[in-house]
């Protein structure tokens, strides 16, 4: 009698954790067609909200992978590697401007490194000139815009898209008997302007991880809170292929999520309750609670909760790593760049 007693406490206990209703099994599919209808576009987004699909394969294990946090690296390698970084350094276009002699709207900033291959990455790269086997510290590196000023031929100031800077890894080059990589930090677009030619400069911020911190997320963790990266996190919903979580007086991350293949949607926290308490809509009644919904005109606000609803591509989650570098190991190195490139 006390064991059923005691069974009894704890269904309840983990049933008091989960605040919505047990998402909806559905396999979603849609036509091109589909979407010329009136808010077919926020009504895909309900069903993405409200429903799972257990259909979907489970994962195969893979022994090989490879976590961020499992790349070994000490400070003093992650410092002599920001210290190759600013040594070697420069602003150049893309490729594809240079070939077909065409106005470019991005600058690479590109630097060669050599300072991280282990003995099994290097005997690889002799028989196949290539490494594939491992990732390594320079896939984790993250580059911000600090500062910059730049103009083109018709001497007009040159505004970029954002200060995040993409990742490119390049091709491997042999010098005084070393291997070095190519690592190329990308701006991401300039509005309407374009360049023939560009000067000024740009300071850019690099930071390399040296340690992590993680939270292994599990359906045993539906309605926890925890902290990481400096940011409050709950989890919402663990089913299937999906995992949903909250962010607490934010609307951007400061973690990285380690899931193969999926596709996220981020919501206001009052929209996402307002489709989980109202689950199983079809199309002609979505729209019929449009207005209720309070979607119509609708604009994100700039403070309150976000939640995001993260749905694997491929198959369904039995884990999933929420991870940051731990700030106090972080390896920061501002470098100025000066930028003269001509477009010939």
């Amino acid at each position: 009698m006390k064991q059923i007693l005691l069974l009894i406490l704890l269904f309840s206990i983990t049933a008091c954790k989960k605040e919505f209703p047990d998402l909806l099994n559905k396999e979603l599919k849609y036509s091109d067609k589909d979407f010329s209808g009136a808010h077919f576009q926020d009504f895909s987004v309900y069903e993405n909200v409200t429903t799972k699909n257990s259909k979907i394969p489970k994962a195969k294990t893979n022994t090989k992978k490879q976590y961020p946090w499992e790349i070994a690296i000490s400070q003093k390698r992650a410092e002599e590697t920001a210290d190759q970084i600013k040594k070697s350094i420069t602003a150049i276009t893309d490729g594809a401007s240079d070939y077909n002699k065409e106005p470019s709207s991005s600058i690479y900033f590109y630097a060669l490194v050599d300072n991280f291959y282990t003995k099994e990455q290097l005997s690889e790269y002799e028989k196949t000139e290539s490494i594939t086997t491992q990732k390594s510290i320079l896939d984790y590196i993250k580059a911000t815009v600090k500062s910059y000023e730049l103009t083109n031929e018709k001497n007009e100031k040159i505004k970029l898209n954002q200060n995040g800077l993409g990742l490119n890894l390049g091709g491997f080059e042999t010098k005084n008997g070393k291997l070095l990589q190519g690592i190329a930090f990308q701006t991401m677009g300039m509005g309407n302007s374009e360049y023939l030619r560009l000067k000024g400069h740009v300071v850019i911020e690099i930071e390399i991880p040296v340690e992590y911190e993680k939270e292994e997320i599990s359906e045993n963790n539906i309605g926890d809170t925890f902290t990481i990266g400096g940011q409050k996190v709950q989890i919402l919903e663990f089913d299937a292929d999906v995992i949903h979580y909250k962010l607490f007086d934010s609307d951007a991350e400061n973690f990285s999520i380690y899931v193969d293949n999926y596709g996220k949607i981020k919501i206001p926290e009052n929209t996402y309750t307002k489709f989980r308490n109202n689950q199983g809509l079809d199309y002609d009644s979505f729209l019929k609670k449009y207005k209720e919904f309070g979607l119509e005109n609708m604009q994100y606000p700039d403070k309150g909760n976000f939640v995001s609803v993260l749905r694997s591509d491929d198959s369904q989650l039995e884990k999933v790593f929420f991870y940051s570098p731990k700030a106090s190991k972080l390896v920061k190195k501002t470098i100025r760049i000066p930028v003269n490139i001509q477009i010939k």
